[in-house]
């Protein structure tokens, strides 16, 4: 008899843990504040209104944070006030795809329907798309898509929304991270190719702003936007100055993932991690490259 009642508290408690483990996932993690915090880019120009949103996101391997929660996603209200969001999720060291959507309670507060372990992914590049129509969002990630009803029939573009009496962020590429103790995981994360589309016509998001919450100043130089690019650098970065001159009308700089026009003579900086880059330079009557170890702040004589 006392075995088995051992046995049922034991079921009991097994029980118990799971689903305050469920709870966690499914209903939002309760921590302290100053142990949730979020660092990345915002969208700082005219509201716009569309039909899909895309980006690619990249990683390598490397140090990833245990016991800790975090989120890299690409967000977007519509016009249902759902504020959608699609992007990777690290759970404890694994990684997996994620997306979540939300309604407005009775109360009027926001209640968040989301996956956080949709299917698992390895490092690499990761193609990311939100589409809608007809009330429902479509998230794809690659090649896998999944189908929520949210109500809603376009997405808003813009920097803030107001809902009821409090005032939300907008269009958003960051990294959320729960259990945050000072360490940023050892991972960085590269988003491309931003870009907004109504039918046929795709118009990258070249507009942003420094976006964080609950983390110090010295972590600014973690975020890094240009162009239709924001790389979210979990390791301080390294400056790759360009200082050109003689330039031969308009020229288009490649390095990495980072595009940049140039039309005059002057100093141009980049922000990369460490490692070897070819500085790809193109103009009029012709092109240049340049290999780079960038070990430490360095500049690039870049004569044209």
């Amino acid at each position: 008899m006392r075995s088995s009642v051992l046995l049922v508290i034991v079921i009991l408690i097994i029980a118990a843990l799971l689903l305050f483990v469920y709870g966690q996932y499914e209903h939002g993690i309760k921590e302290a504040p100053s142990s949730h915090v979020y660092l990345g880019a915002i969208y700082s120009g005219n509201t716009e209104y569309c039909k899909q949103v895309s980006a690619s996101v990249s990683f390598s391997p490397g140090r990833n944070l245990q016991g800790n929660i975090y989120y890299v996603v690409l967000s977007v209200w519509d016009s249902n006030r759902s504020y959608d969001q699609l992007g990777i999720s690290s759970l404890n060291g694994s990684f997996f795809s994620t997306y979540s959507y939300t309604y407005i309670g009775k109360n009027g507060t926001i209640n968040y329907v989301y996956n956080p372990g949709w299917f698992s992914i390895l490092p690499g590049n990761h193609h990311l798309s939100m589409e809608i129509a007809a009330g429902n969002v479509t998230f794809t990630v690659d090649n896998r898509s999944f189908t929520a009803y949210t109500g809603g029939n376009y997405f808003i573009i813009s920097r803030t929304e107001e809902i009821g009496n409090a005032s939300y962020s907008g269009f958003t590429v960051y990294e959320e991270i729960y259990r945050f103790h000072g360490s940023l995981p050892g991972i960085s994360y590269n988003f491309t190719g931003i870009s907004y589309s109504v039918g046929s016509t795709i118009t990258p998001v070249t507009l942003w702003a420094h976006f964080s919450h609950n983390i110090s100043s010295s972590f600014d130089s973690t975020v890094f936007a240009l162009g239709d690019t924001v790389n979210i650098y979990n390791k301080n970065p390294l400056s790759l100055s360009l200082q050109v001159s003689n330039t031969r009308g308009v020229m288009l700089v490649n390095v990495s993932d980072l595009s940049l026009t140039i039309s005059g003579n002057g100093v141009y900086h980049l922000y990369l991690l460490p490692g070897n880059y070819t500085v790809n330079i193109s103009y009029q009557g012709g092109s240049r490259s340049y290999s780079v170890n960038l070990a430490e702040n360095y500049t690039l004589q870049v004569q044209m």
